[in-house]
């Protein structure tokens, strides 16, 4: 299957390295800090244009801040609780723009306001464990939500879009009926990985009574190696 490659944008004046840090996680953080201050202001804006009641404006803007977002989620370095955020950010912007269209308060101007704070915080550390926005308003905008291709070169025969990061996670999540429970696994330390070819591992979930309660899954599945997590 052939994978998007994201072009980076980088500053030429990037931060210096620090001792014990590397030029990777400087560039992470970097980017992180670009794209919070962007989407402050583009966030800002568009708040504006919905409190003065300019409808179409604040749709449009809603409409390409939530594409922007959920194209980022798949990002490798966001980690689990920025990607839920932007998941969250990402919904309520579709949500709101779609209440705009419909001239329906599913999602309203005050609630908007309240993802400010959020923003502002995004990417420090800081993200609030408790969303501001109850999960009934915006729930319904997953499927309406088409991420950003920007920056991306897809091969000539195209990717469906199912297979996004985003639209991978929506579909997972309608075939799930009842409580929806996800582990992702942020970093893992191998000893020696870098003397085997191709290492992968497999990931098996299970009850206090050793019963298997999901299917096996593979990082060769997956489509990265042992290696890769490693690093």
């Amino acid at each position: 299957m052939c994978a998007g490659i994201w072009l980076q944008k980088l500053s030429a004046a990037a931060a210096p390295v620090k001792e014990g840090g590397g030029v990777s996680g400087t560039m992470a953080m970097s980017e992180k800090e670009q794209l919070r201050l962007s989407w402050m202001t583009q966030f800002n804006k568009a708040q504006q244009h919905d409190s003065w009641g300019q409808v179409v404006e604040a749709q449009e803007d809603y409409e390409a801040m939530a594409a922007q977002v959920a194209a980022k989620q798949g990002l490798p370095f966001i980690t689990s609780k920025e990607k839920d955020t932007m998941h969250r950010l990402a919904l309520c912007l579709g949500a709101r723009a779609v209440a705009l269209r419909s001239l329906q308060d599913n999602i309203t101007v005050t609630d908007m306001k309240n993802l400010g704070p959020v923003f502002e915080v995004l990417f420090t550390g800081a993200e609030p464990d408790i969303f501001p926005v109850d999960a009934s308003k915006y729930q319904f905008a997953a499927s309406m939500i088409k991420p950003s291709t920007e920056g991306e070169i897809i091969c000539a025969d195209g990717e469906e879009e199912g297979e996004t990061d985003w639209h991978q996670r929506q579909a997972v999540l309608r075939t799930v009926r009842g409580t929806v429970v996800c582990f992702r696994i942020e970093k893992i330390g191998l000893k020696d990985a870098q003397d085997y070819i191709d290492p992968f591992m497999t990931v098996l979930v299970a009850d206090a009574r050793a019963n298997i309660l999901d299917s096996r899954a593979s990082t060769e599945d997956w489509g990265w190696s042992a290696k890769q997590i490693y690093a």
